[in-house]
Parts: C-alpha cells; structure tokens; sequence
C-alpha cells in the first residue's frame, strides 16, 4: 500500500464518490455505453423491452430509494447523469447472469474469470486473478486501481475501470485480504438482495479475518449468485458460493 499521511483531511465517502464521479465524466461514458449492449439479442422486440423494461424494473425493485445508496448516488452527480441510467449500468453483470435463463434469445459472452492462490517460499500467500470481462475496448483500455481511504474503515485498493465507482471486482486491504469476484449464471433473483458491487464493499469495509465473512453474508444477500474468491495475510483462503434460493 503507498505510504499513509494522517495529516490528510479525509473528507466523506460520498464526496470522494462525487469526485471520482466528476473526474469519470467524459472518459466514463465509453464504458456505460460499452455496458448497455450486453443485454442485446437477435430480436428487436426483446431488445426494446429490454431498454425501457429493465430500467423501471431496477426502479420499482433494487432503487427504489436512491438514498439507500448515497455513494453512488455521489457518483452519478458527479458524472452528470441520471442515477438510474448508471445504476442500470453497474447491474448489466447481474443481469447478464439471470436473465438469459428467461430470455433465450440474449447470448451472453462465455465468461471464465480465474483465481489462484498458493503460498510462496516465504509462506505468505499470493492470489493471481484472471477477468474475463467481455468489454474488449473499453474496460480494458480504461483499466485503473483506486486508493479507497474512509473514516473508520480499512484502505482498500481496488482494480477496476474507469465508468465502475466501487471497489468490487479486484481488491485488496490493508488488513491483509485480497478479493476476487466471479460471475455464476443461474436463473435467481432476489429482490431483496443488494448490488453485489455495493456488497462487496461493504464486506471488505467489515472484514478483519476469514471467520468474519460467513456470518456477514448470512446476514447481507446479494441480488443475483456470484463466487467470491478471498485470500487472507494469515494463509487462510475462502471460496463462498450460494444461491438465494
């Protein structure tokens, strides 16, 4: 981790979203629009439904109050777009994993993200990731890492993209834990869930050790089924598969 001034003033996370937000204004947009045509199909009908459908259905469902998620709403302000366009946007993977179940007309991309972890000669464990993203031209040309440093809560480096705010495909700690997060295509949904990108922030703000993270997904559902992949200073690894079925 880069080295750490305590004189820095730490303004809110919402500011600091507001700024990434800003900062993402012109560059973002290539990626949001990138995103958009993940959900596309042979069928100009599905597609149509699709553009106006998926939108109200985030609406009446996951945002049903944008207060619920002031970091991204900072975010959507700070790049000058509409919350539920970019809300729409950071659900395409979630979408892309359940709906083509119902939707067999969609053709997602094969996806087959990696991770490995073994223990070096020092005994200290290293965890290789693989994204198999399919944004050829846009998250990979845009790739970037974020020092995320708030108030109570450990730094985390994320490895991401410009367009995505949160820290939540590829991350690390300063408490030692490393992150990699992995699509699952499985037909279930569950509206009481939350974004998994939201959620995988929020466990890597909480997360002191392995026995930390079972009890805070049994508590904290995601919206649609992934895999994380963690591994911990200690040597410890995890992989947390489940469908909320």
């Amino acid at each position: 981790f880069p080295s750490h001034d305590s004189s820095l003033v730490i303004v809110s996370p919402e500011e600091n979203y507001y700024q990434l937000g800003l900062k993402d204004r012109e560059l973002g947009k290539k990626l949001h629009l990138d995103a958009l045509t993940l959900l596309k199909s042979q069928s100009p009908i599905i597609d149509k439904f699709l553009k106006i459908g998926v939108k109200e259905y985030l609406k009446r469902n996951l945002f049903q109050n944008p207060n619920k998620y002031p970091r991204l709403k900072a975010y959507a302000e700070g790049m000058n777009e509409d919350f539920y366009d970019v809300a729409q946007v950071l659900m395409m993977p979630e979408l892309t994993s359940a709906l083509p179940q119902w939707l067999p007309k969609l053709k997602p991309e094969l996806l087959g993200c990696s991770s490995l972890m073994h223990l070096n000669d020092k005994k200290e464990v290293v965890h290789h990731r693989i994204l198999d993203f399919p944004l050829k031209g846009s998250f990979d040309t845009l790739e970037r890492a974020v020092l995320y440093e708030f108030k109570n809560s450990p730094r985390i480096l994320g490895f991401g993209s410009i367009g995505m705010p949160y820290p939540s495909i590829t991350l690390i700690t300063d408490r030692g834990m490393s992150l990699a997060l992995h699509q699952k295509f499985s037909p279930v949904m569950n509206n009481d869930g939350m974004p998994i990108f939201e959620l995988v922030e929020k466990l890597a703000q909480y997360v002191k050790s392995s026995e930390d993270v079972i009890p805070f997904l049994k508590e904290h559902h995601s919206f649609t089924t992934w895999c994380l992949n963690m591994a911990f200073i200690n040597g410890d690894v995890l992989t947390v598969y489940r469908d909320w079925e």
